[in-house]
Parts: C-alpha cells; structure tokens; sequence
C-alpha cells in the first residue's frame, strides 16, 4: 500500500516536469517569434525612414494619357519599381471627384487602359523589374480608358512598396 502512494507521487513530479518543460519551451518559441517580428517592424521603418518619393512635370500626353517623372530622393533604393501604385484624383469645384488606382503593365502592353508603364527610365534592369536607386529619374505614362478633359486640375499620388508616397497637383 505504501508504495502506491511513492509511485503515484513520482509519476506526479515527472509529469510536473514535463508540464514545466513543454510551458518553458513554448515560452522561448513565443520569444522568439516576437524578436523576429519586431526586428522585420524594425527593419520595415528604417526602410521608410531612408526612402522618400517624388513626383515631377505632370503634362498631359495626348486626350487618354497622362505623363509624370517620379523620382527617388531617399536614401535607399526601390527594389521592385513595378510593385509603385499610382492613384490619380481629378479635382473640381475645389474637391477631389475621385480616385482612380492604376496598377502596373509590362511594357509589351502599351497602351493598356487603365494601367501605368514605364516610358524611360535610366536605371538597372533585375529580372522582369526596375531597380530605382537614389537619384534615378523614372517617366511614367498612364493610361485611361475614359477622355481627359481639358483644363482639368487634380493630383498624382505614388506610393512605393515599403509604403512613402509622393504626392503632386497638376493643372493641363
């Protein structure tokens, strides 16, 4: 009968210690995953604290296009040029109409509606993407399925991957 009770209590003390075990590790993977996370959170602002956008010589091209320069005046440069966002909001009567977002097109595709593609640019070419590095100049032409009227004000606002956006007003 007595040693009932010693096997009971040492099967106790070793599930005990395999409880202990399993919390401690879990608490070390949970440490680490929140390390990791907060150095990406990290790496991601200092990221955007070195780039910086701008958008230059807004001029309507012909009655469905636009064309802008957008330039890297930071520190660091845009990997993937082709990942930028480009929104343009017409303005009237003093109050932005709408907003229209622009995605990328391959430059096989000009002319695409709707769309936004690379007209010159002096930088590297990595892969199938543009590299924009400090100080390198991109002309932008975007595409829209609808007349652009005369005489219409707005803005062109960029916004590159890591998120820093430009933003610039035009009048045509």
């Amino acid at each position: 009968m007595g040693f009932g009770g010693i096997i009971a209590t040492g099967i106790t003390i070793i599930v005990l210690i395999l409880t202990g075990y399993l919390i401690i590790a879990t608490l070390a993977n949970s440490v680490d995953s929140a390390n990791a996370a907060s150095a990406a959170v990290r790496d991601a602002a200092e990221s955007r604290m070195h780039t910086a956008l701008a958008v230059a010589s807004v001029v309507k091209v012909d009655e469905n296009a636009l064309s802008f320069e957008v330039i890297n005046t930071g520190e660091t440069a845009i990997s993937n040029v082709t990942l930028i966002d480009v929104f343009v909001m017409p303005v009237s009567g003093g109050r932005v109409d709408s907003c229209e977002y622009l995605p990328f097109a391959d430059d096989a595709s000009h002319g695409v509606p709707d769309h936004w593609y690379v007209v010159e640019w002096a930088g590297r070419n990595v892969g199938d993407y543009y590299l924009l590095e400090p100080g390198d100049r991109i002309s932008i032409r975007c595409e829209f399925q609808d007349h652009v009227p005369d005489n219409q004000a707005g803005y062109v606002k960029v916004a590159a991957p890591n998120g820093v956006q430009a933003l610039q007003s035009y009048k045509y």
